[in-house]
């Protein structure tokens, strides 16, 4: 069979009735479109695939994201009939948080934003270390949620309830106040929009750029690792659910992984 942008229509429309979310159906296009493009016109077959798969491992992604990109184009070679055209993802030996942020990253970079950035910079700092937010997701911390006490966050067909603690209710109700901000999101754009992942990442970057921050270590996500790390330190490893429960995560073993060391971390335990 070949593959064309009927089936990826078609494809589309199936996303779209499993009421994933916006971020999700446009990145699964995305990935089964760039395969349309290089497939050009050529059957699918296994060996096609495979040469796709080695295709993009050599184009300098990380193994993280290849493998991220192998299991969306499965999804769509399975939507399209073609389960046994599908492909294994690379395996790793290990995952580790080498590449993240730390501690004190985000310090530099907090205190940079603070001299050179916006309050709005600031604050989305704040939140995200704070809760632990995926990027898509701080379109729910809103004006209610202050109130309420928690973020009700509604992300692949999912529904939790992250705890918004007293220190990011009062720099919430402050930076409400002085951005004028009586309903709705607290960040958004001049228009009143949630600002989108590519803009939040571009910052990131420019703040992390300022601050003499590895850029490699500054995305949203590592953020994200770095605050699954600090509540561990602080809540004990035994308690690995309840942070599942906080994160959105489905399977605990994602879970697990902040309780890894860093060979860095590591090292400082041997004699």
């Amino acid at each position: 069979m070949k593959l064309n942008q009927d089936h990826l229509r078609q494809y589309a429309a199936g996303l779209e009735e499993k009421e994933l979310a916006g971020a999700t159906v446009r990145k699964y296009i995305r990935d089964a479109a760039a395969f349309i493009e290089w497939a050009d016109g050529r059957k699918v077959d296994k060996a096609l695939t495979i040469a796709y798969k080695d295709h993009l491992r050599s184009s300098g992604f990380q193994t993280t994201t290849v493998n991220n990109k192998i299991v969306t184009l499965n999804r769509f070679l399975k939507a399209a009939g073609l389960e046994e055209q599908t492909v294994k993802n690379i395996k790793v030996q290990t995952r580790d948080l080498e590449n993240v942020m730390t501690q004190s990253d985000f310090d530099r970079i907090i205190r940079l934003a603070r001299r050179k950035g916006t309050p709005r910079d600031v604050f989305m700092l704040e939140a995200l270390i704070r809760t632990g937010l995926r990027v898509s997701e701080l379109q729910f911390l809103t004006v209610d949620s202050i109130q309420a006490g928690f973020i009700l966050v509604d992300n692949k067909g999912k529904q939790r309830k992250v705890p918004v603690s007293p220190t990011l209710a009062r720099l919430s109700r402050a930076y409400a106040k002085k951005a004028n901000i009586t309903a709705g999101p607290l960040i958004v754009n001049r228009w009143g929009d949630p600002l989108t992942r590519g803009y939040i990442f571009k910052r990131l970057k420019w703040l992390a750029g300022q601050a003499r921050v590895k850029l490699t270590r500054a995305y949203p996500h590592s953020i994200r690792h770095l605050f699954a790390k600090n509540w561990l330190e602080r809540n004990g490893a035994g308690r690995s659910l309840q942070l599942a429960d906080i994160l959105g995560h489905s399977s605990l073993e994602t879970t697990r992984l902040y309780t890894r060391l860093t060979v860095s971390e590591a090292r400082s335990t041997m004699d």
